[in-house]
């Protein structure tokens, strides 16, 4: 008996493959019939769709032009990897649920990367609001601090001296607020789409097309769309035009792709 998930030869009386524990298949009538083939197959052909060489032509693309650019985005550059790692593959054959797992993983990386970049953006913030307090309450070091500002920037003292007159207490609360939006989007935002993508690598590897958050990637798809098309009109290169049209795009690409995988699970759709 083969494992159509990953072609490990086992015996015929195993249950589940001992190489990825995929579901063996099950005896019907002269024949074996694979739990695990309907799913597969279902997701197997979505990505042979012309729709996802698309994404990972744009992925790649904004990614080289990024770099091109001096824009060094370790995630994109893994991204792409691992995009076109199952593009090859499902041409082949059955999707690997081992590599669909590293774009889930992937997804998870940059939630949990997030959740670090705002934790740290916290800390400043309480560090700004602290020396806000001290600097505005004793009036010789505010001189000093002014001093030194002028030596190396000018322009920058009135600037300064707008943040002083904020209290430590309100610009505190205000960057609390906003590090708490911040989390409450990226938690809404890359957990429910890591959800998804896990979600299609458990039914590849369990034999069961049970897809997760399908309505809340698609719409955080096309938010992330939207917001890469706004990011194009603050551009000042023909670089940074491009980037971000590519990333603009991809989104929308894998929406359709996305649509047209809830279509297959469910036909009726």
């Amino acid at each position: 008996m083969r494992c159509i998930n990953c072609g490990f030869d086992f015996p015929d009386n195993t249950e589940f493959c001992p190489n990825c524990g995929c579901a063996a298949p099950k005896p019907q009538g002269n024949s074996f019939f694979n739990a695990a083939s309907s799913a597969a197959e279902t997701v197997t052909n979505v990505l042979r769709d012309p729709l996802f060489l698309v994404i990972c032509i744009l992925i790649s693309a904004s990614t080289v032009i990024g770099l091109l650019n001096n824009t060094f985005n370790i995630f994109n550059i893994l991204y792409a990897i691992f995009l076109w790692l199952v593009y090859f593959n499902s041409k082949k054959e059955a999707v690997d649920s081992k590599l669909l797992r590293n774009l889930s993983g992937m997804v998870f990386a940059v939630f949990i990367f997030n959740f670090v970049i705002i934790g740290i953006f916290f800390l400043a913030g309480i560090t700004v609001a602290a020396a806000i307090n001290l600097v505005g309450s004793d009036p010789e070091l505010l001189n000093q601090v002014l001093n030194y500002i002028g030596e190396f920037d000018p322009a920058s003292i009135d600037a300064f001296k707008d943040l002083l007159s904020l209290s430590g207490f309100f610009f505190f609360s205000v960057f609390t607020v906003l590090m708490a939006l911040s989390g409450v989007l990226n938690f809404f935002s890359y957990k429910k789409i890591h959800n998804f993508a896990k979600s299609v690598a458990d039914s590849v590897q369990n034999g069961v097309l049970d897809l997760k958050s399908i309505t809340a990637t698609k719409v955080w798809l096309i938010i992330f769309a939207i917001a890469e098309a706004i990011n194009i009109f603050e551009c000042r290169s023909a670089f940074d035009v491009a980037s971000l049209v590519c990333a603009a795009l991809a989104p929308i690409f894998a929406f359709c792709l996305v649509n047209k995988l809830e279509k297959s699970a469910k036909p009726g759709l």
